[in-house]
């Protein structure tokens, strides 16, 4: 973005902060343009004295002076809080300042433009800002209140014929900048909105999710398990609870490293993610564990033909590892409610089937009520 070329880069990382540097740059700019071309307008259409036309000329150098000031601390040490000030006490100076030579408080076409700093403060740094301002700006305007109800007289410098036209032109600018400050403060809330709504959800994904493979984690595994067991008992349909084990995953890591053990699990994960529906649930358990949840089977010929599915996605091989590297799995079968009908001991049949096809070398076995006089590995 090119008004990001007058931001110091610390000041990216934090995005409010980046909106608000973004306007200030904006306004910077803004101004300098604004004030060249007030310069050429008083200058060649307002019947200035020599006297008067140069210290215009002094005072438009000196507010473009602070405003390439602004951008050029902005850039090069990134203080955002000195920058919305000088930027407050740059539309201060000049709305003041245009006042000042136009007739005072009372006449003046730019005694609108008073409020713009105001609303400056409080959308390039906040509430607190936004207040001191006020009170500045609140303040000043009542001393020039003072001075002319004393009887002091304002000098003015410009002709009749100008000064209706620049009353339209101070009234229209006011209300430009009144909107256009609305405006950024909404866009900024915005983006700030959306921002903080999509790092709410990715932390809500991480909550719910394992880091490494992207599965569903324990806790969501759980409170799927518990509702595709109560749905199983209301409609009176079948659920499949299948335990997996890699096999082989503890040598991987010694030999290969954590970061090959990872890349394993990976692999895994995405080829059940991929070849399930999205109704099932598959998640990691932790460390070399999986599960998978599957709702709706017709009969256990189902479940015959997914555990060979899920036997030949561990199998086959896989291009981005070592050939030497062979993937396998130890799968347990529990059903819901032929084997039993709350979840706890749906896990724990589960579990059970998984050691008993580890321990006797089988690619899968599905929970019988024998195996739980056999000893667990």
């Amino acid at each position: 973005m090119f008004l990001d070329r007058f931001i110091d880069s610390n000041l990216k990382h934090d995005s409010e902060q980046l909106y608000r540097a973004r306007v200030l740059v904006a306004l910077a700019l803004t101004y300098i343009i604004t004030l060249s071309l007030v310069a050429l307008y008083m200058l060649s259409a307002e019947p200035l004295s020599a006297s008067q036309a140069i210290w215009t000329l002094l005072v438009i150098l000196l507010l473009n002076g602070l405003c390439a000031g602004v951008l050029w601390v902005l850039k090069a040490r990134g203080q955002h809080q000195f920058c919305a000030h000088a930027i407050c006490g740059l539309a201060t100076l000049s709305s003041f300042s245009g006042i000042i030579i136009s007739g005072g408080p009372i006449s003046s076409p730019a005694t609108p433009a008073c409020v713009v700093a105001i609303i400056l403060a409080f959308v390039v740094s906040g509430k607190r800002m936004g207040l001191i301002w006020a009170a500045i700006v609140i303040g000043l305007h009542a001393a020039l209140l003072g001075v002319a109800h004393v009887g002091v007289q304002f000098p003015v410098w410009m002709g009749e014929q100008y000064f209706e036209l620049n009353y339209i032109a101070s009234w229209i600018a006011t209300y430009l900048s009144i909107i256009g400050m609305m405006m950024i403060f909404d866009l900024i809330n915005t983006r700030l909105k959306r921002e903080r709504d999509a790092e709410r959800a990715r932390f809500e994904y991480l909550a719910s999710h394992d880091p490494l493979t992207q599965l569903a984690n324990r806790h969501v595994f759980d409170d799927h398990l518990r509702i595709a067991v109560a749905r199983a008992r209301r409609y009176q349909h079948s659920v499949a609870l299948f335990f997996i084990d890699l096999n082989g995953f503890k040598p991987i890591n010694d030999k290969y490293g954590h970061e090959m053990g990872d890349r394993v699990l990976q692999v895994v994960a995405a080829r059940l993610h991929t070849h399930f529906r999205n109704i099932d649930t598959v998640a990691r358990l932790g460390g070399d564990e999986f599960a998978i949840i599957i709702e709706d089977l017709r009969d256990e010929k189902s479940v015959v033909m997914l555990a060979q599915k899920i036997v030949k996605l561990l199998s086959d091989p896989v291009e981005s590892l070592p050939p030497e590297i062979r993937l396998g799995g130890s799968i347990g079968i529990a059903l819901c409610p032929q084997h039993a009908q709350d979840e706890e001991k749906l896990v724990h049949f589960a579990d059970t089937a998984m050691y008993q096809a580890k321990r006797n070398c089988d690619n899968y076995r599905i929970f019988d009520p024998s195996m739980l006089g056999s000893p667990q590995l």
